[in-house]
């Protein structure tokens, strides 16, 4: 009886936490657990996705066949590749997909559109190459085209600056395309520095709008970097949040930043594959 129970309606009561569905049934937490496996219910995560525009496919899709090209030319060429970007903390958490579950026996493919506003937050810039992690750079209030060239002047050319010359001049940097990226000014910074070599909305080579599964920032590094600052809570204190930010950034190793390059590499093959649809 208590399996009929707990099986009876998986499908309407999906989203509900195990302890949920133990206070509503009376059955415990752990006899579900062995109840939903004995059936191979599993807690599958939500995703966070941004929907394709009308021609999107086809930009997705030549950024990925440049890369192509780019690697047959020289098959260490994404290692090359500076990758950046920004993301917002705050303090009062966030809406996780690790904490966010789907129980089924088949993927439900669970998705979460999410905007939310917080009272208190922090604005993060920091980029990744083969070698190691540029920043945290910390922002003051929001970004626009001239804090962005304050980072781009100091976190990235000292950077650039610590390199030999020889390294500097086979990378390319990549950004995406928000406003602030996307100004006269930011477009001549990059060129003076890169020339021809950077990736953006207005770029040499166009990165494609709407596409964080094609950026090692979108789809590794700010996932796991905010897996492990909310694993604790902060009570409306930035400076502990800005300290934790740090302490989780510096202990990303050169592994896993390698491993990630692997993973981009592999993203850009099933983009061509799927002719610059999604797919994950």
């Amino acid at each position: 009886m208590a399996t009929v129970l707990a099986m009876g309606d998986v499908e309407t009561n999906g989203k509900k936490s195990l302890r949920q569905r133990a206070a509503e049934t009376g059955i415990s937490k752990s006899y579900l657990q062995r109840i939903y496996k004995a059936n191979k219910i599993i807690p599958y995560k939500a995703k966070f996705i941004h929907t394709l525009q009308p021609n999107d496919e086809e930009k997705r899709l030549d950024f990925c066949l440049w890369v192509g090209e780019k690697c047959m030319d020289d098959r260490n060429f994404c290692n090359y590749i500076i990758f950046s970007d920004e993301a917002t903390f705050t303090t009062n958490g966030v809406v996780s997909s690790q904490i966010c579950r789907y129980w089924s026996d088949v993927n439900p493919n669970f998705r979460i559109n999410c905007k939310s506003q917080y009272s208190k937050k922090v604005n993060v810039w920091c980029a990744i190459s083969y070698e190691k992690i540029i920043g945290p750079y910390f922002l003051d209030g929001n970004l626009n085209q001239f804090t962005y060239l304050e980072v781009l002047q100091n976190c990235l050319q000292d950077y650039l600056d610590d390199i030999n010359l020889a390294s500097r001049n086979k990378k390319y940097f990549q950004q995406d395309g928000c406003g602030p990226h996307s100004t006269l000014l930011i477009k001549n910074y990059l060129n003076g520095t890169f020339g021809e070599k950077w990736t953006g909305r207005f770029g040499p080579q166009q990165y494609p709008p709407r596409s964080p599964d094609l950026t090692i920032m979108d789809f590794y590094f700010w996932g796991k970097v905010k897996q492990e600052v909310y694993k604790n809570t902060f009570n409306n204190n930035l400076d502990n949040l800005k300290t934790k930010i740090r302490e989780v950034i510096n202990s990303i190793t050169v592994n896993e930043i390698r491993n990630s390059y692997i993973e981009f590499r592999r993203r850009v093959e099933l983009c061509c594959n799927m002719g610059g649809a999604l797919f994950e």
